[in-house]
């Protein structure tokens, strides 16, 4: 569909590696993407390689910690599972 090839798009999922900014565009093309949603993501990409990524772009910690609470509580069975 995509012509990617499987392994690098695995390698993206594991995060060993970026997706260059053209097969980036292909995934979006693909998948139908919102141009909003497409400058977003490829900005995303655009400055991956940049110190401290991660903390410029990710929730704060506090936004998984409650998420990893809520599964724990779901899984002990504590909680009904969602609809």
């Amino acid at each position: 569909m995509t012509g990617l090839i499987a392994q690098n798009i695995s390698n993206w999922e594991s995060g060993k590696r970026v997706p260059k900014i053209e097969e980036l565009a292909t995934i979006l093309g693909a998948l139908r993407a919102e141009p909003a949603e497409r400058a977003r993501l490829v900005n995303l990409a655009r400055t991956a390689a940049e110190p401290n990524w991660l903390e410029q772009h990710a929730p704060p910690m506090a936004t998984f910690v409650d998420h990893e609470r809520t599964a724990t509580v779901r899984q002990s069975g504590l909680c009904p599972p969602r609809p």
